[in-house]
Order: C-alpha cells, then sequence, then structure tokens
C-alpha cells in the first residue's frame, strides 16, 4: 500500500499493492497499521482485500 499527499489537510490516496497472474488477482485494499504508520493518524477501519479467481 503506497499513501500519496494531495494539497488538502489530512486527505491521501491510497494506491494497492496488486498481486496478479493467470489466475487473478489479489490486493489489500486497506490496512490500518500501515494506514497509522504512514500518515501518523489513527483511522477505525481494520483491513480491506480484494480478489478475483478466474
Amino acid at each position: 500500500m503506497k499513501i500519496k499527499e494531495t494539497p488538502l489537510k489530512d486527505c491521501y490516496i491510497i494506491e494497492p499493492t496488486v498481486f496478479e497472474d493467470e489466475r487473478g488477482y489479489f490486493y489489500e485494499k486497506f490496512n490500518e497499521q500501515k494506514f497509522n504508520e504512514l500518515t501518523g493518524m489513527n483511522g477505525h477501519f481494520v483491513q480491506d482485500n480484494i480478489s478475483k479467481s478466474s
């Protein structure tokens, strides 16, 4: 997960790392611990994953 700052205070763009192959893909859409570490903010939304299988 990569975090990009924006000109707006406390507004970030979250870019997930996507793991993909011929079977489909998986990525962690959000991770609370990583978000808190990268932004210094304290949110409470633990984790969200997305996957697709062919």
